[in-house]
């Protein structure tokens, strides 16, 4: 299953960034993309809907809905532990955890941000390691 995760990430890279859509070669954003991949891997149901969110609620929010959101689908547990191949991982953008990515190798992952869209990135540079907030494994994986 993690294979196929990593294989369906990395398949989206150049779709280009589109807020709240997820149709691969078309458009996406960080929610929609990392959604999408676990469904179409077959990590969680097509049923699960994706949580109400706007591009700039790391700016406002008192609280991240897109962390609120991992923990209320059940398909995924916080961790205290390094990223795992195969995790949900959010960055801090503005005052909350407002941005995810997929771990596809132990120091890379797979996002969706502005002006770039779907891209591999290095959870090394310091854009990234000094943002990282939270660890999500997918149930999949235990």
């Amino acid at each position: 299953m993690i294979e196929r995760i990593i294989e369906e990430a990395r398949s989206w890279i150049g779709t280009p960034f589109y807020p709240h859509v997820a149709i691969k070669g078309v458009g996406a954003d960080c929610v929609t993309f990392a959604l999408r991949v676990f469904q179409s891997a077959g990590a969680i149901p097509e049923s699960q809907a994706l949580p109400e969110y706007s591009l700039d609620g790391g700016s406002h929010l008192q609280e991240s809905a897109v962390t609120n959101w991992l923990a209320a689908t059940g398909y995924f547990h916080k961790v205290q532990t390094a990223p795992g191949i195969g995790d949900v991982i959010t960055f801090k953008v503005g005052r909350v955890d407002h941005h995810v990515g997929i771990v596809v190798a132990k120091t890379k992952f797979v996002h969706c941000i502005r002006r770039y869209g779907v891209v591999e990135s290095d959870l090394r540079d310091e854009t990234w390691s000094s943002r990282l907030k939270s660890i999500w494994r997918p149930f999949i994986s235990c």
